[in-house]
């Protein structure tokens, strides 16, 4: 086991961070806040183990930051967050305590994401609750989450009147073509859109 000796502390440039000087000619860079837990100072000597758990801590420290900086704009989930600390270089083992932290201190919970997400998805985007699960599905959020989600929600009350809004604007467009035509026309519509044919059936039913 080899020992080091701190040669040198300085604060860096953004006072955030201690530059930590070994006898060793290695240099390296810790949050202040693990520099005064680990009572770093001048000539203080360390082993090679606590400097391996030091470089450790201060991954997890970046990690979180870089997580708490990706949520800054906007909601995230799990999938997405594993995601970008991934292709940030982070470990596995440091993807995953960050996670539990932000678990923990409540800033991550995908149930609360899906429901949110799918109401805004269902009563402002008007999207069928197919393409709502798909959408889901792409931020990675597990199928049972998303069921849970969607479960109090009124599956075929919002989606006849999702159906009937976004085939009322696209009617409007095809007014000149011959009925038939017309029922042709919105049904593919509609069935690109993700709705049911039950739903389409309705809707066409409506606008009759």
């Amino acid at each position: 086991m080899n020992n080091l000796r701190i040669i040198d502390v300085k604060f860096s440039n953004n006072k955030k961070t201690c530059i930590i000087s070994f006898d060793s000619n290695e240099q390296y860079t810790f949050a202040v806040d693990l520099v005064i837990q680990n009572k770093l100072s001048k000539n203080k000597t360390i082993s090679s183990e606590e400097l391996a758990n030091l470089i450790f801590q201060q991954k997890i420290i970046e990690a979180k930051n870089a997580a708490l900086k990706y949520f800054s704009y906007k909601p995230r989930t799990t999938f997405e967050i594993e995601d970008k600390l991934r292709k940030m270089g982070y470990d596995e083992g440091i993807v995953q305590k960050v996670i539990a932290f932000l678990v923990d201190f409540g800033y991550l919970d995908d149930l609360s994401f899906a429901e949110k997400y799918s109401d805004y998805l269902l009563n402002k985007k008007r999207v069928s609750f197919r393409n709502a699960k798909n959408a889901l599905k792409r931020k990675g959020i597990n199928p049972t989450i998303i069921e849970q989600a969607l479960v109090n929600l009124s599956h075929q009350e919002i989606e006849l009147h999702n159906a009937l809004e976004i085939a009322k604007k696209k009617y409007r467009q095809l007014i000149n073509l011959k009925k038939d035509k017309v029922e042709e026309r919105l049904a593919k519509f509609l069935l690109g859109k993700g709705f049911s044919y039950e739903v389409i059936k309705n809707v066409i039913k409506n606008l009759r």
